[in-house]
């Protein structure tokens, strides 16, 4: 690849539009994680406190 297409100011702006799209799926994908583990944790710990309560009644 020639250094005149690879510094063309179209080429600089698809490379930072995609740059911009995979920072923005890198943290969608982070916010999902962490909205899974939150979730299961959840529901195991309201597991635990319903066989605590189930125990101690």
């Amino acid at each position: 690849m020639s250094l005149v297409l690879e510094t063309s100011p179209i080429t600089l702006s698809l490379a930072r539009r995609a740059m911009a799209v995979v920072a923005l799926w890198g943290q969608s994908l982070r916010m999902l994680a962490i909205v899974a583990c939150r979730a299961l944790t959840r529901r195991f710990l309201c597991a635990r406190w319903a066989i605590a309560r189930a125990v101690a009644c």
